[in-house]
């Protein structure tokens, strides 16, 4: 790849590593290319779960597509466990709202040795 992506693969790999689970808000659509990188071949569906490796940490990535019912149901058979699976979903074209607490219900999880919550 280039020193950009291998760059921003760390920053998320590095993330993934530590909390398992990443929502990566991107509003303008501006690391699309970056997604399209990590799943190579394999087309963008909406909803469903793609394989990659980001950074070197194995991971399933979600892409949003205006239903977070839809994110929800392809993600919540690897994190309803007590050690859920490493997850990134990408929310392109929204931004985060801080004050909707429905979306970060997944700060519940602690993974083992951790002593805080997931921010």
């Amino acid at each position: 790849m280039h020193p950009l992506h291998d760059y921003v693969a760390k920053q998320v790999g590095d993330r993934l590593k530590a909390k398992r689970i990443l929502v990566w808000y991107d509003a303008r659509a501006e690391l699309a290319p970056f997604l399209g990188e990590l799943r190579g071949a394999q087309p963008a569906v909406a909803g469903h779960l793609v394989p990659v490796s980001v950074g070197g940490t194995a991971a399933q990535v979600v892409e949003y597509a205006g239903s977070f019912f839809e994110v929800r149901a392809a993600v919540e058979p690897l994190v309803e466990g007590d050690e859920p699976e490493t997850v990134l979903l990408y929310v392109h074209g929204l931004e985060r709202d801080r004050r909707d607490r429905a979306c970060h219900r997944h700060r519940a999880y602690r993974p083992p040795g951790s002593s805080t919550a997931f921010r």
